[in-house]
């Protein structure tokens, strides 16, 4: 005798379906669900389920999952841009520039690694512009304290 069994589904995968996030299922797993349980379960109202006031605990979680699907292609881009930068960085490290030139820029620079030294690491963008760390504090004070030449002026 043949017997047929239904499948059964984990609770989440229905939740998923409910909130409209079934994106968030595998491929391989999504595909295998029948289209008419999948509109079936994208029919139901999740209010009319006893406990749909704890589902504020799973939001966070399925919010997060977006998140990261959504821009789980952000780092290796920025790794490649990095290794472009410091290629390049190289090459063109063979036409010296004369130092007059890079001193006209040090507002620029110091500006520049003060807003990305969070982020990227104040030690990584002092070596990127090719500076040392004691030149990076010399112009940070020339660039950010104003000072006159009497000692009876404050600095600004």
């Amino acid at each position: 005798m043949n017997t047929r069994t239904r499948n059964k589904y984990d609770t989440i995968l229905i939740y998923l379906f409910i909130t409209g996030n079934e994106h968030l299922i595998p491929a391989e797993i999504r595909n295998s669900i029948p289209y008419s349980t999948q509109a079936t379960w994208r029919g139901y109202a999740s209010e009319k389920y006893i406990g749909n006031t704890l589902r504020y605990m799973f939001d966070e979680g399925i919010r997060t999952a977006n998140l990261h699907n959504k821009h789980k292609n952000i780092k290796p881009f920025l790794k490649a841009m990095e290794n472009i930068y410091v290629t390049m960085a190289t090459i063109l490290d063979t036409i010296k520039l004369p130092l007059y030139q890079v001193k006209a820029h040090r507002q620029t620079i110091i500006d520049l690694i003060q807003l990305h030294g969070p982020t990227v690491g104040l030690d990584k963008l002092i070596a990127y512009f090719r500076i040392s760390k004691t030149t990076y504090h010399n112009w940070l004070l020339d660039v950010k304290v104003k000072c006159s030449a009497s000692y009876f002026e404050l600095c600004t």
